[in-house]
């Protein structure tokens, strides 16, 4: 419906699986390679896990894309069936016998024989079970012992579980104790990161046809995309897709970040603000900064900056008057004013505004938090993002504010990524029109 206004000839978000958008990230790249391994070297059992959506279904249309021709497989992907039609289904998919056999001992002899002359043949056969999450302990039992044909140097027959976390618990119960014992390899698909969603987007516009994939969804989209989809495929297919549909209907060709957030509020998906303790890793290492060598070492020190300000408060509740006064002089100096901590503010205590010309306001609660003549610096804490804050010091958060904020506080490569006690400076507002002046 809108692929010609955007200029490409498929809509590259669709939610069915197509090898020709297909994105290959690190954690992909890792979980293809388990499969292949395990495949290759006869390692039997294998589980592929992740959460709804992740890319299992995916990763495993890709995997039985790229098998040898000496691979032959059933994949199973509803298996909600009985023992009895899960054997008969096999049966059906590899001896090709319309008609079921007379009894479980038949099948297995008649199912043994045929994995030898694959074997004597120099063939492998896999056999893979989707949404296995779902499938009754009998039924595991039934796969079980499928697993038990081999020779004394190998096994005979290759089977993957693929299913959603709940799978690995169904297996760690005690009925199913001796199937866990036999798995090998084992893969948890991860949700994809803040830069692999990026590179999923615009892989999937080229495939679409876009030439110039930037101009239709650029980065700080993509990042605020990242935010309300988790960094799970699936969730960023379908968000992707509707915004594309808002700008082909609004007749804009480039998505603007808060058309995803407008979208995503109507939809009511959760918007996660805070980096992971990764994300932060990841952020420090890119600025060239040392990263905390564990995560229970990052943690422990997780308690200095409150240390620090109670210090701190010690000390102006007992020299009031003398910091009060030089403060004061400071300031009609043009010196930074007094910060205020986000946690203060979410207190309703108010900002602590101090007017350009050096005096203070009688009152600080008087002033409003758009007040063009207030500048202040916030200290960042938990589950706080620039723009909450902005919208709490400015009443608003657009990409003009967030380009002041940059400009003023140069160590913020990314608006979406700020760190628990990073201290932002705020400018007044009017500092937008001196520059829109001196700019003209």
């Amino acid at each position: 419906m809108y692929t010609a206004h955007y200029g490409l000839d498929a809509r590259p978000f669709d939610l069915t699986a197509s090898t020709r958008f297909l994105y290959l990230g690190e954690v992909h790249r890792e979980a293809l390679a388990s499969l292949v391994y395990g495949i290759a070297e006869r390692k039997g059992f294998m589980l592929l896990t992740g959460e709804a959506g992740a890319g299992k279904t995916t990763m495993v249309h890709t995997l039985l894309g790229r098998l040898e021709e000496g691979v032959e497989y059933v994949h199973l992907s509803y298996p909600l069936l009985s023992p009895q039609e899960f054997i008969h289904y096999v049966s059906l998919s590899t001896l090709r016998k319309a008609t079921p056999h007379e009894s479980k001992g038949a099948f297995l002899v008649e199912f043994g024989q045929f994995l030898k002359e694959l074997r004597e043949q120099q063939k492998t056969f896999l056999l893979i079970i989707d949404e296995a999450q779902g499938v009754s302990f009998e039924l595991l039992e039934e796969i079980r012992f499928l697993s038990n044909v081999e020779t004394a140097e190998e096994k005979l027959i290759n089977i993957i579980l693929v299913g959603q976390p709940e799978l690995k618990e169904r297996l760690i119960d005690p009925r199913c104790k001796s199937l866990f014992q036999r798995i090998s390899v084992q893969y948890h698909l991860k949700p994809l990161n803040q830069k692999a969603v990026g590179e999923y987007i615009q892989t999937r516009l080229k495939a679409a046809g876009a030439k110039n994939p930037e101009k239709i969804i650029p980065e700080s989209v993509a990042n605020v995309i990242y935010r309300y989809s988790g960094g799970y495929p699936r969730e960023i297919n379908s968000i992707a897709d509707n915004v594309l549909l808002l700008g082909y209907v609004a007749e804009k060709k480039k998505i603007t970040p808060q058309m995803v957030t407008e979208y995503c509020e109507e939809m009511k998906l959760a918007y996660k603000p805070h980096p992971s303790e990764q994300e932060v890793v990841t952020l420090l290492q890119a600025r060239g900064m040392s990263a905390p060598p564990a995560k229970t070492q990052w943690r422990r020190f997780a308690f200095i900056p409150g240390l620090l300000i109670a210090i701190l408060a010690l000390v102006i509740s007992l020299t009031r008057t003398d910091i009060t006064n030089r403060m004061a002089d400071l300031l009609r100096e043009d010196s930074e004013p007094l910060a205020l901590t986000a946690k203060e503010e979410k207190q309703g205590r108010g900002p602590i505004a101090w007017g350009i010309s050096g005096e203070a306001a009688e009152d600080p609660a008087d002033l409003e938090f758009g007040d063009e003549t207030s500048f202040r610096t916030v200290t960042v804490e938990e589950g706080d993002t620039l723009q909450d804050l902005a919208l709490k010091v400015y009443g608003k958060g657009d990409n003009t504010i967030m380009d002041m904020l940059k400009r003023r506080n140069p160590e913020i490569d990314d608006v979406n990524m700020i760190i628990v006690g990073q201290r932002i400076a705020f400018p007044p507002l009017s500092e937008l029109g001196n520059r829109s002046d001196s700019s003209e």
